[in-house]
């Protein structure tokens, strides 16, 4: 068990638990209550609605790494996530990031995420529960080589270095029509390596993130 010694601090009026360890050197750091249970209904609902409306069911499509899984890219309804997260990872890190893109996926019954490190469009990554009561842990490699699992409740979220560290989920044990929603969170640092992956080189996503901000 991985015990943290806690300070708070509070950026654009979210308090947030600063771990006493860099996150830097582990790769690793949980950020609690990012957004509000009444937040990640409306995201969720918003994505599900989006879902019927392209493809007419949830169903989604079938991916070799992860079982059946519904995606959803640059969601709309999730990019004030994405601008409020930013100021807490360049908290956590001492540089200013610039976001890449993000995403929801949606996974059923029996899924799975394989093991795996990022693309560059990923360097710094945040992995959120929207929807699912069903205790389904990330688990991850951190940068001093010691296994992790970590439970996200819904609004809670998980930091990562996705380019470095290894991740996966083992399958999903929940009731057959149950589903388990994510949003991920992706950035790069802005005088970093991946600094040409802003806003995933994707004109969607730079006019999300730009346009009336």
């Amino acid at each position: 068990m991985v015990v943290f010694f806690c300070y708070c601090s509070t950026i654009n009026n979210f308090k947030i638990d600063f771990v006493m360890k860099n996150f830097s050197d582990v790769g690793w750091h949980y950020l609690p209550k990012i957004i509000t249970k009444e937040e990640a209904i409306k995201i969720k609902y918003q994505n599900i609605c989006g879902a019927i409306n392209d493809l007419g069911s949830l169903e989604g499509h079938w991916d070799d790494e992860r079982g059946r899984v519904l995606t959803c890219y640059a969601p709309p309804s999730s990019t004030f996530v994405v601008h409020r997260v930013k100021p807490i990872l360049e908290e956590l890190l001492g540089e200013e990031l610039i976001p890449s893109y993000w995403f929801t996926t949606t996974y059923h019954n029996k899924g799975w995420m394989k093991c795996h490190t990022d693309r560059p469009s990923c360097e710094v990554s945040v992995t959120m529960n929207i929807f699912g009561d069903a205790k389904w842990p990330i688990k991850l490699k951190d940068l001093t080589g010691k296994r992790q699992e970590v439970v996200t409740p819904t609004g809670d979220g998980l930091a990562y270095l996705g380019t470095k560290v290894p991740h996966w989920r083992d399958p999903l044990e929940t009731h057959e029509n149950d589903i388990f929603m994510q949003l991920f969170l992706h950035y790069v640092r802005k005088n970093g390596p991946y600094s040409d992956y802003a806003y995933d080189k994707n004109q969607k996503c730079y006019d999300l993130l730009t346009i009336n901000q």
